[in-house]
């Protein structure tokens, strides 16, 4: 039974990335509350995804520009059916797109605070291109 317990808590902790995994969901609210929708794309067992978590998406600054301008996502390359459009092969990727799905901008790997702030502010120029 002990080691149910430890094999549980390994799996669980695997998948801790706790943001919603709906893709066409976020696409129907960002169009029902005129957003962007940010995706991030990981896999179990990745360091810089956790990373992400962890430092990036755990400042408060971080999240609540995130949460006012976009519908963000995470899917898993482990367990979600990941759109053929999202094509970058390393981890962690992050995609922009519009509310109908087409991709604004992406790029991979981890960013932090000051580099996150910098994409956002690309992703902005480049809509009003």
């Amino acid at each position: 039974m002990k080691h149910l317990f430890i094999v549980l808590s390994l799996i669980s902790s695997l998948f801790s990335f706790d943001w919603p995994d709906d893709y066409q969901a976020a696409l129907t609210q960002a169009k029902k509350e005129h957003k962007n929708v940010y995706v991030m794309v990981g896999f179990a067992n990745c360091p810089y995804c956790t990373k992400m978590e962890e430092i990036t998406f755990a400042d408060q600054e971080v999240m609540k520009k995130l949460k006012k301008d976009y519908i963000y996502i995470y899917l898993s390359k482990d367990i979600d059916d990941i759109p053929k459009q999202f094509t970058i092969p390393f981890s962690p990727a992050h995609y922009f797109l519009e509310a109908n799905g087409e991709v604004i901008y992406s790029t991979a790997g981890y960013k932090n605070k000051a580099t996150f702030f910098k994409i956002l502010k690309e992703v902005k120029a480049e809509q009003e291109l």
